[in-house]
């Protein structure tokens, strides 16, 4: 049966238009040496970090140490290679004119917008789906190396539950990146810019975070922080994946505001993008 409701062709014709430019969009990113050569440092990294820190005798043998490695890792790296990703992904658009023959064949503008970010939060999803495995991996075979069997059924269980947690939480982190990515780029119009404006917001918050002005004071920004915001969540997790450098007073931060934080940098920066397109011509910056 038909739907008859008003507007519902309008809606269905929209969704194959978003679902046809999410096709086309994936099929590109698969092609892309950035991606590829993202998700190879997230296959590699761990496996470095572990060697290069076991070859220091430092004491990672065990699940709990590779797993709050691994989290820590992908915390830090997944702001970095999104906003990397989305400055080369929207800039790029702009600078080859290519954005101009998209939306002539029919493509919304907002459609563009989003779409671009659908797909870049999937490339997301399976970097930190595929950091989340290695690092696994790691922590199977430094722990069995070097521990035995003893306590490898629970970090296992770790890995499953709060590990898919984590990756939960860095999915949400790449998102409000990527909010934040989709506006500067739509913004500027400029790899060259988006690059640097994205890498100035990142190392300005790591920055205000990671170095407090006096002795126990941490997370200046509070929940306006990307960054504080998510490693806030991971402190909420069991301590085999919480990053190593979790500060003591944060794991009491209520974890619905840190969420609601991310949540509200990936909406904004993304509508605002879209209005920002739509107010302006295709032309040059």
């Amino acid at each position: 049966m038909s739907d008859t409701r008003p507007g519902a062709p309008r809606r269905k014709q929209a969704w194959l238009v978003l679902r046809s430019f999410l096709v086309a969009e994936l099929f590109k990113l698969r092609h892309s040496r950035i991606v590829k050569a993202i998700l190879a440092t997230t296959c590699i990294t761990p496996l470095c970090v572990i060697g290069l820190l076991r070859g220091l005798k430092a004491d990672v043998s065990a699940f709990p140490g590779v797993l709050q490695l691994t989290g820590g890792i992908l915390w830090v790296l997944t702001g970095v290679t999104m906003l990397l990703l989305t400055a080369d992904w929207i800039g790029n658009e702009f600078e080859q004119d290519t954005v101009r023959m998209v939306v002539g064949r029919g493509v919304p503008r907002w459609t563009f917008v989003v779409g671009k970010g659908i797909a870049l939060l999937g490339v997301a999803a399976m970097n930190a789906l595929t950091g989340w495995l290695m690092g696994g991996i790691a922590a199977v075979v430094s722990h069995s190396t070097l521990v035995g069997s003893a306590g490898l059924g629970e970090g296992i269980g770790a890995l499953m539950t709060s590990g898919l947690a984590a990756v939960g939480i860095v999915i949400l982190e790449a998102a409000a990146y990527i909010g934040i990515g989709l506006f500067i780029g739509i913004l500027t119009r400029s790899p060259a810019f988006t690059m640097l404006g994205g890498l100035g917001f990142f190392v300005g918050e790591l920055f205000l975070e990671a170095f407090p002005l006096s002795p126990g004071q941490q997370g200046r920004l509070g929940p306006f922080s990307i960054l504080g915001s998510a490693h806030r969540l991971l402190t909420r997790l069991p301590a085999a994946m919480a990053p190593a450098s979790a500060a003591p007073g944060q794991a009491g931060t209520r974890p619905g505001t840190a969420a609601f934080a991310l949540a509200c940098y990936a909406i904004v920066g993304t509508v605002l993008a879209c209005v920002l397109f739509q107010r302006r011509d295709l032309g040059g910056k």
